[in-house]
């Protein structure tokens, strides 16, 4: 029939506006958390450790418990006050991360100054009171690697070092 119209189905238009930007930005993004997560450049096997004398490197990780962890859930605070709970033989521990998956941790032994010995039991104490176990090299004799200490033969546990606090008077 002449002037009949034929229509054809139509191509769709696509506009391409800020919205598809702000979508390539958001799937960026979670493919990079996606790979910072995942990738074994952000992951931390073992610490490196300086200070120690007693106590192994081993034990420090295993405290520390860093066995493939991404280097961005590590919280320093919580792993001071791990390592510094586990042993107190330690009078100090700093705990720094660098990046991409490095922890180095500084730590400060407490120096034995005499030998606690107490219904066979040998503890050791330092310059300020604190107790610690005898731990490290030569631990075959009771007391460990400082022959040359002072030994206290005694029938119960050291007393608790003093307190720097100083009760308030009225």
């Amino acid at each position: 029939s002449p002037g009949a119209e034929l229509r054809l189905p139509a191509m769709p238009s696509v506009r391409f506006s800020w919205r598809w930007l702000s979508g390539l930005l958001v799937l960026g993004l979670a493919a990079a958390l996606y790979f910072a997560w995942t990738m074994p450049t952000f992951r931390v096997s073992a610490a490196e450790i300086s200070g120690l004398r007693r106590i192994s490197e081993r034990d420090v990780n295993l405290v520390l418990g860093l066995s493939n962890t991404p280097i961005f859930l590590l919280e320093t605070d919580v792993m001071q006050k791990n390592l510094l709970d586990a042993f107190p033989e330690l009078a100090g521990a700093f705990i720094q991360l660098a990046w991409p998956n490095k922890v180095i941790v500084t730590v400060t032994e407490r120096v034995p100054v005499l030998a606690w010995t107490a219904g066979g039991q040998v503890v050791w104490v330092d310059a300020q009171g604190m107790s610690f176990p005898v731990r490290g090299e030569g631990n075959e004799s009771p007391l460990g690697d400082a022959t040359s200490l002072v030994v206290v033969e005694a029938s119960g546990p050291p007393p608790a070092p003093a307190s720097d606090v100083s009760p308030e008077t009225s």
